[in-house]
């Protein structure tokens, strides 16, 4: 079957998912801060070996494409294109948001992932039900709750994911429930990929949405 490897890079940390066919092995998370590019190869490496794999058995990799931190992103679709190209894998691209996401669509909740963007901003986007209310956006968070206001009947049904949202007085005072995303994103991405074509590394494009500042 299939070895999958999940690589998410976009939001400070390092998240890795591994799976094989249906069968979801295992993730991890590190928060590496600025030196993802030093030490992503490494953990990568002794990552799939904790599964007894190696890195020539992996066939498709999952990557996030972004919204998110820019040299997290680069350094994320650069490894992540340069093994499937060396290995002849084929890769399985998704937002940020929706890693962040997927595990919640078969919720009855209201589900915003929020990564920071600059001060007073954030990339988000909204999904119920597997469905996306709000398609991933560049906005400053007071335009956020006005967008996700009217989406939920109950705050009490509204979840925020991400670390990032913690940062905002405006989301802590809407008074939904926040939720660190890192730890499960591997395991998002893994599930989602079963659901999304491959295509080969060189179609692969990062989704930034804003320029640098």
């Amino acid at each position: 079957m299939p070895l999958t490897l999940a690589i998410d890079c976009a939001m400070r940390w390092i998240n890795l998912g591994l799976g094989e066919g249906d069968t979801f092995l295992g993730c991890e998370s590190i928060h590496s801060g600025a030196k993802q590019g030093d030490v992503l190869p490494v953990v990568v490496g002794e990552f799939i070996s904790r599964f007894g794999r190696d890195l020539s058995d992996v066939e498709r990799i999952a990557i996030t494409v972004g919204p998110g931190y820019y040299t997290g992103i680069r350094v994320g679709l650069s490894y992540a294109t340069a093994l499937a190209e060396s290995l002849g894998a084929n890769v399985v691209p998704m937002t940020t948001l929706h890693a962040m996401a997927y595990g919640f669509f078969a919720t009855p909740l209201l589900v915003v992932p929020v990564v920071k963007a600059r001060t007073g901003a954030v990339y988000a986007a909204a999904y119920h039900a597997g469905a996306q209310l709000l398609e991933e956006t560049f906005l400053d968070v007071a335009h956020l709750i006005e967008r996700i206001a009217p989406l939920s009947v109950a705050k009490s049904e509204t979840v925020f994911l991400g670390e990032d949202a913690e940062r905002f007085p405006e989301i802590a005072h809407y008074g939904a429930p926040m939720l660190h995303a890192s730890h499960f994103v591997g395991h998002n991405m893994i599930a989602a990929a079963r659901e999304i074509s491959a295509v080969d590394p060189t179609e692969i494009r990062a989704l930034y949405l804003r320029n640098p500042d």
